[in-house]
């Protein structure tokens, strides 16, 4: 499993804080709750590199990071201002993160958030990490992202 979750109880909603994560996850079409998320500061750049590279010395130490070594390529998620000029990248996205922790036996949190985007037409570039999902938007998209999910009743702070 993953880490643990609060699990405090509401007695005005009568359900544990988990319970209601998975009402979100589960059932937010019929708008009982929707997941909270947070939009990251950063400006952040999607970077191929080949496969057989070490990690680069440019790589940050803070902010939203992610490194993903497979067969093909090393992919690397960072602030864009880290990313050198001459290294491959999509630049200009923008992050919301799902408040978490996140139970691992919780299922459909990012159909939740990938499907209204979907509709409105928005691609996304999506991480999971041990506690939560990340969701990244192009920057440009940002505004009418957020109204996509606010929408379809989730909550950005």
């Amino acid at each position: 499993m993953g880490a643990p979750a609060d699990t405090s109880f509401d007695p005005i909603a009568g359900t544990s804080s988990v319970e209601r994560i998975i009402q979100g996850a589960t059932d937010n079409r019929r708008g009982i709750v929707g997941l909270h998320l947070r939009v990251l500061p950063d400006q952040l750049a999607v970077c191929r590199l080949d496969p057989g590279s070490d990690l680069p010395g440019w790589f940050p130490s803070d902010g939203l990071r992610s490194i993903s070594w497979t067969q093909e390529e090393l992919a690397i998620v960072c602030a864009e201002s880290a990313v050198p000029a001459d290294v491959e990248s999509e630049p200009g996205w923008r992050a919301f993160m799902v408040e978490g922790p996140l139970d691992f036996g919780l299922t459909g949190i990012l159909l939740q958030l990938a499907e209204p985007l979907a509709r409105a037409g928005i691609s996304i570039f999506a991480l999971s990490t041990f506690d939560t999902d990340y969701v990244m938007v192009k920057g440009s998209a940002l505004e009418e992202a957020e109204r996509a999910l606010v929408e379809s009743g989730h909550r950005i702070r």
